[in-house]
């Protein structure tokens, strides 16, 4: 009887050990997968995979299928370099990388890049700037960090664009803006609507034509009548198209830059003045240097980036010492994908050579234009500043609805928490004959469209705005959980974890179970 019972306990412990050993392995295993998924995808760069910059593969991908979907040509469109896309190392031995995080509005943390002092640097390490094969006037650093600034400094001297008053900087953007940029054009179509413009039908001059695109929204063209180039300004015809536009802005995390933005220099608030694409396929000799907002320093921002340039091929943008043209009269800076140029309202600034038309190509920038207003008189001159036919000419009912609703100094507005603007009343200059004159809203764009706000759907009514904008939000919100790259990366490294640290768990528990089972046992057999 006693043969029999301890037998049938010596069993199940050469069953439990077995169980035991083969957990073990599995979380020995496991472990060493982590060990490399971490090493590999989240020290260099986050993001797993064969990509070793992390957010390279995915914005190429996309910069490229935006490309092909928009033509028949193969082949001939530009993706960035992995050198361009790569994330700068936050260990890097580089005095200008300073990373560190501030609280505001109730404890939310956001990444702060402090920029450094507007003096000529005293020494640098090359390898952490482009050479001078790649920008010969300029010291342009190779990769920044998702909102991180540096000024724009000359390569002589190495000073800053403007010395103490520099507002020209070179920021990182942020890794999902192209997806999304590429993502919504992709979809409205505007690179073939800008091919068609350049090649096929030019707009009229002297005036603005709206084009109906792909996904329903409305955008106008304007043609410069100053300089010699086919150079076309496309901007947004009413305030559904805009609010689209910052949604996407928004959904590409561009809020990171306009934070780093307002912090560097030290901004009450953020309003976006407008949102507009620029396009051209030639411009033979460069004339057009000039400011956006003269009189004006430090309140005013264009913030320009590309989404299209040519394969094989560059995007230049001319820069100008304001203060010591003498010196440094201008000279051309590289536009890159994963970065943007800033400059002030006072920077001199001018459109690079270029050429693309053997190719009937072009180049198609997206520009930004912040302001931070506090005065009347700040007010007015925003709202009398634009080239594009909405915002209104003059309204500075919308652009004070606007005030510091992007950012604000002390963190309690941002483009992450946008809540919209503020109410407006719209109403029509004509009301009895407007009504009647709803078919000239795109006919007659400079005449009764203008005349017309309300009929021809210029502004959003309040209640339709609001519910857009909740919409919006919720559909934010839903990516920040859902697509978000980094809780996705976050997500499957806490399960690969789990099961690295439940088998060892276990393990133990079966060892602790069979020196109890094998205590008793001796005890039985006693």
């Amino acid at each position: 009887m006693i043969h029999q019972h301890s037998s049938s306990l010596r069993h199940p412990k050469r069953k439990t050990s077995n169980i035991s050993l083969f957990v073990l392995v599995v979380g020995v295993v496991s472990f060493l997968c982590t060990s490399c998924y971490i090493l590999f995808g989240v020290v260099r760069g986050g993001g797993g995979g064969g990509d070793p910059t992390g957010r390279g593969g995915r914005v190429r991908r996309a910069i490229t299928n935006f490309h092909t979907s928009t033509t028949n040509k193969e082949n001939n469109y530009s993706r960035p370099t992995t050198s361009t896309l790569r994330i700068r190392d936050i260990t890097s031995s580089s005095s200008l990388t300073n990373i560190h995080h501030q609280r505001a509005n109730g404890g939310r943390g956001r990444p702060v890049h402090p920029i450094p002092p507007l003096t000529p640097l005293e020494e640098y390490n090359p390898e952490d700037f482009f050479s001078v094969e790649e920008e010969e006037s300029f010291l342009i650093p190779k990769y920044l960090k998702s909102g991180e600034m540096e000024p724009i400094r000359w390569r002589d001297d190495l000073t800053p664009v403007d010395g103490e008053h520099c507002k020209a900087f070179v920021v990182g953007l942020p890794e999902e803006l192209q997806l999304e940029v590429q993502s919504y054009m992709g979809a409205n179509g505007i690179l073939d609507y800008a091919r068609t413009m350049i090649y096929e039908e030019r707009p009229p001059k002297g005036g603005h034509r709206i084009y109906t695109l792909n996904d329903g929204r409305k955008w106008a063209s304007q043609l410069t009548s100053k300089w010699k180039t086919d150079m076309v300004w496309f901007d947004p015809a009413d305030e559904e198209t805009f609010e689209s536009l910052v949604a996407m802005l928004k959904k590409g995390g561009f809020g990171q830059v306009l934070d780093s933005i307002g912090r560097a220099f030290d901004l009450n608030g953020i309003m976006i003045q407008g949102i507009g694409a620029i396009f051209l396929s030639q411009y033979e000799q460069s004339k057009n240097m000039h400011v956006d907002m003269d009189g004006m320093p430090g309140t005013f921002f264009n913030i320009l980036f590309p989404i299209h340039i040519p394969e094989n091929d560059t995007g230049k943008l001319y820069i100008g010492d304001y203060y010591n043209k003498e010196r440094h009269p201008k000279a051309t800076v590289n536009l890159r994908y994963d970065s943007a140029i800033v400059i002030g309202g006072e920077t001199l600034h001018g459109t690079g050579e270029c050429d693309y038309r053997d190719k009937r190509d072009l180049r198609l920038l997206l520009n930004v234009y912040i302001a931070d207003i506090e005065s009347e008189d700040g007010l007015d001159r925003i709202s009398k500043d634009s080239t594009s036919l909405w915002p209104t000419y003059g309204d500075k009912n919308w652009f004070f609805s606007q005030k510091h609703r992007f950012y604000s100094r002390d963190g309690s507005t941002s483009m992450e928490f946008d809540q919209g603007r503020k109410p407006l009343h719209i109403v029509d200059e004509d009301e009895e004959r407007c009504p009647e004159m709803e078919y000239l809203c795109e006919d007659d764009p400079d005449g009764w469209r203008l005349k017309c706000p309300k009929t021809c759907k210029v502004y959003q009514e309040d209640d339709e705005y609001y519910n857009n904008i909740l919409t919006l939000q919720q559909q934010y919100h839903e990516l920040s959980t859902n697509d978000n790259p980094t809780a996705t990366k976050l997500f499957w490294e806490i399960l690969v974890m789990m099961i690295f640290i439940l088998p060892v768990v276990y393990v133990f528990y079966e060892l602790f179970h069979s020196r109890i089972l094998s205590n008793k046992s001796k005890v039985h057999s006693h």
